[in-house]
């Protein structure tokens, strides 16, 4: 041998190993696989979804034993342990039993989706939606509230109604009148359809004649 060469020991393949000469090995890591999203099985609950509106506060028209009912995001179906919890353009979510179910629109030609504004919308596909009331009475301005005390029926020179049916009143389309304090007051938008006001259930024939009772005291 050469007398310069040098003679690598052990000491030296462990010192260039440190030094990374030949690169850092770094591992491969394994990929992990995604789990596939589980699809949202169609609700066995026997309703139908007749008609879905959009507005301030949308809502879901839903048929049940031969009655249709509006009902709003978080509430819960008449007779089932069923909570709605999101609705969309042609279906909403129900949680039921711990688990999300999917309720689609009715495949009917006259059931589309309503738009709560002056569009033409179905009548199947119910545009009542507009519930400002429902958390908290409405706050009358004190002007308006002396007017309706003496004349109860001067609540249409405030806010104009107009029902809207389908085997009976679902609600009344509104649009402020000729003074517009009391519908800006309510919060309603012009175009939207009222369901209930101050507690009063508008699908019930009723709750007209009970607001108009309530007006002077409220």
């Amino acid at each position: 041998p050469r007398a310069d060469a040098k003679t690598f020991d052990k000491n030296d393949v462990q010192l260039i190993s440190q030094q990374n000469w030949f690169g850092k090995y770094q591992p491969v890591a394994t990929p992990v696989k995604q789990p596939e999203p589980v699809p949202v099985a169609e609700t066995r609950l026997n309703v139908v979804l007749r008609g879905i509106a959009f507005g301030a506060r949308p809502g879901a028209v839903i048929e049940e034993g031969g009655k249709q009912q509006v009902y709003l995001q978080g509430e819960r179906l008449g007779s089932h342990n069923a909570v709605i919890e999101e609705i969309n353009r042609d279906h909403v979510m129900l949680r039921y039993q711990g688990k999300i179910e999917r309720l689609s629109l009715a495949e009917e030609g006259h059931s589309t989706v309503a738009v709560t504004n002056k569009k033409a919308v179905s009548d199947e596909a119910k545009q009542a939606v507009a519930e400002p009331a429902a958390s908290a009475p409405v706050e009358i301005p004190t002007a308006v509230r002396q007017a309706l005390t003496k004349d109860p029926q001067k609540i249409f020179n405030y806010i104009q109604l107009t029902p809207v049916r389908k085997e009976g009143i679902v609600g009344y389309a509104v649009k402020p009148g000729a003074d517009r304090s009391l519908f800006d007051a309510s919060g309603f938008k012009e175009g939207d359809i009222a369901i209930a006001l101050n507690q009063q259930d508008f699908t019930d024939p009723r709750a007209m004649i009970a607001l108009m009772r309530q007006l002077p005291s409220m």
